[in-house]
C-alpha cells in the first residue's frame, strides 16, 4: 500500500516537463474528484493533482459506483487549466486515455482506449477517466485497477493489471501514468497530429459495430469508422455518417 513516505520517495522520478504538477497524496477520501472539485471552487489553482489508493465513495460516469479494497487500485485527479485546451475539450479524455495506454506499456502491458473515456485490456474495462470543468478547471480523474482479484473486481467486464499478469506497484502506476499523461495533454495543447494518429491506432472502438446511447430513451446503432478533430465519433448509420460527441458506446462484435 502507498504511504506517505514511499509516494514521497518516487515522486522525484516524474519530469514535470508538460505539466507542473503539484502533488498531493490522501491517505484515504471520499473521492478525489470530489474533493479537487471543492477545492477548485475555493481557487485551487491548475496542475494540482490529489491521489489515494482508498476511497470510500468513488464514482464514475453518470453516477456509477467504483469501489476497491485499500490499496488495490489508484485514484487520481488533476486540475487542467482550460484556457490551454479551450481549442477542444472533448479531447481531454482522449489524450488522457492514450497517457494512461503508453503507462500500461511501460509498466509491461498492452491495453487499448475505447471512446470515449475507457481503457480496456482486451475487452475488459481497466481504467475509467472522468472530466467536469469546475470554475475554468477541468477536473479530469482517473481510476486504475492495479491488484485486485477477480473476486475483489467482482464484475466480468472489468480487469487489473494483477489479473492481466502484470506485476508492478502503485507508485508505479502513478509515476508512468502522471508522466505519460502530461506528454499527451502537451501533444493536445500544441494541436498535434500525431495525437489523434495514436489514438486511431489504439482503439478498441473504430471498425467496430457499435450501439451508442444517447441518452435513456436513444440507442443508435452503426459502425463506428473514425474520430474527428474534436474528439467526436464518427459512426456510419445505415450509410450516412452521424458525429457523436457524447454518449455510452457497447461494442457488439469484432469488424471481419
Amino acid at each position: 500500500m502507498v504511504t506517505e513516505q514511499s509516494f514521497s520517495s518516487h515522486a522525484s522520478r516524474l519530469t514535470g516537463d508538460s505539466c507542473p504538477w503539484e502533488l498531493e497524496f490522501l491517505p484515504t477520501v471520499t473521492s478525489t474528484d470530489d474533493e479537487l472539485a471543492m477545492r477548485v471552487s475555493h481557487g485551487c489553482p491548475p496542475y494540482k493533482v490529489l491521489i489515494s489508493t482508498e476511497q470510500t465513495s468513488g464514482g464514475g460516469r453518470l453516477g456509477r459506483g467504483w469501489f476497491f479494497p485499500p490499496g488495490t487500485a489508484v485514484a487520481m485527479s488533476l486540475a487542467l487549466p482550460v484556457e490551454r485546451f479551450a481549442h477542444s475539450l472533448g479531447l481531454i479524455p482522449l489524450a488522457v486515455g492514450v497517457g494512461v495506454v503508453d503507462a500500461v506499456t511501460i509498466i509491461g502491458g498492452t491495453a487499448q482506449v475505447k471512446w470515449p473515456n475507457d481503457v480496456l485490456i482486451g475487452d475488459k474495462k481497466l481504467c475509467g477517466i472522468r472530466v467536469r470543468i469546475v470554475q475554468g478547471i477541468a477536473v479530469v480523474g482517473v481510476g486504475v485497477n492495479v491488484s485486485q482479484s477477480a473476486q475483489e473486481i467482482g464484475v466480468d467486464t472489468a480487469i487489473s493489471l494483477a489479473m492481466a499478469g502484470v506485476t508492478t506497484t502503485n507508485e508505479d502506476v502513478i509515476v508512468e501514468v502522471l508522466n505519460c499523461v502530461g506528454t499527451r495533454l502537451d501533444m493536445m495543447g500544441h494541436r498535434d497530429h500525431l495525437l489523434l494518429d495514436d489514438y486511431r491506432k489504439l482503439s478498441a472502438t473504430l471498425g467496430r459495430d457499435v450501439d451508442i446511447s444517447v441518452d435513456e430513451h436513444v440507442v443508435v446503432s452503426g459502425r463506428a469508422v473514425d474520430i474527428n478533430e474534436d474528439g467526436a465519433l464518427l459512426v456510419e448509420v445505415s450509410g450516412d455518417i452521424r458525429t457523436f460527441y457524447a454518449g455510452d458506446v457497447f461494442h457488439c462484435r469484432t469488424a471481419p
